[in-house]
């Protein structure tokens, strides 16, 4: 009891912030004829502004934000090219690292009909984070170079500057475009344990062959439709946890969805909570509650064609 308690007093001081932040309408930050190859080739060797020294994360996080700050490079949207029942094709798709120990980005061939499983996927950050692990016959995703990417990441997020990082704080501020971030299941591993030093769980889902590539066609859809528009993060409303939700209640029967908001409109935490949204599929008998679990000490046994059935 107590414990919803806090999470009610806690959403309403969220949803308190939210209103304030959708009063005013306008976005300075981001025009409304924002063109997104503009954001994705803007110049990222921008000098960073200096920061103050030994704050830490908590600075950095919560009073740090620079509009002057480039976006980070470690972070594009994910362009869906071409898409049909045989081929979708992904520019923007992050691939290992350069000679130079930078982000590689690769355009990602994938061939549904090669799909072979489907895993839910977690990361304990300081806020949480969710993400969708989509995993190939041998052959059904590669890149230009014909490398077997073997499973491909998908995420909604925040695209976040340089030196500031990302903020729950300014998540509610209209800073952030919100873009989808591809990766292959190696690289997201190595930079979540490596640059983030926090951990990556995998579980496996309870979906038949349809609802599998109904994920996987939903889940281009939606990044197609992140292309054509503008949209904007949202630590509450519009986040990595609660549009994926909203992704799987279009493909999983009723008794397994969750629901969006809460008698007297309120947004339920199970929808925008990581951990909450979580426990609630696993308790729906959706997500398998025993993860594999990568980190620091393990994942340089981590192959991820183990995956495959």
């Amino acid at each position: 009891m107590k414990k919803w308690l806090a999470l009610v007093i806690f959403m309403l001081a969220l949803t308190g912030n939210i209103i304030k932040a959708s009063a005013n309408n306008e976005n300075p930050i981001f025009p409304a004829d924002i063109n997104i190859n503009e954001i994705q080739n803007q110049d990222l060797n921008i000098t960073l502004p200096s920061m103050e020294e030994n704050k830490g994360m908590i600075y950095d996080a919560f009073f740090g934000w620079d509009p002057n700050s480039p976006y980070t490079s470690h972070q594009k949207p994910a362009i869906i090219v071409s898409n049909s029942k045989t081929l979708i094709e992904i520019e923007n798709t992050r691939w290992g690292y350069t000679s130079e120990n930078n982000s590689n980005w690769e355009t990602a061939y994938i061939n549904p009909m090669l799909l072979n499983k489907v895993y839910y996927g977690a990361k304990d950050c300081f806020t949480g984070h969710t993400l969708f692990i989509f995993v190939f016959k041998p052959g059904g995703f590669t890149n230009s170079k014909g490398e077997d990417g073997v499973a491909l990441t998908i995420g909604a997020e925040g695209w976040y500057r340089e030196g500031p990082g990302y903020s729950p704080i300014d998540g509610m501020k209209d800073r952030y475009p919100l873009i989808f971030k591809a990766t292959t299941l190696a690289d997201y591993a190595d930079y979540t344990i490596y640059e983030e030093g926090n951990n990556l769980f995998l579980y496996t889902m309870n979906l038949n062959k349809e609802q599998e590539l109904q994920l996987l066609e939903k889940v281009t859809e939606r990044i197609i439709k992140n292309n054509n528009s503008k949209e904007i993060y949202h630590t509450i409303t519009h986040s990595c946890t609660i549009i994926p939700v909203k992704i799987y209640n279009s493909v999983l029967p009723k008794e397994q969805q969750i629901k969006i908001k809460l008698p007297g409109g309120m947004i339920n935490p199970s929808a925008n909570i990581p951990k909450y949204a979580l426990k609630k599929y696993i308790k729906n008998g959706l997500v398998n509650p025993k993860s594999i679990n990568v980190t620091k000490e393990n994942i340089h046994e981590f192959d991820a064609a183990s995956l495959r059935n």
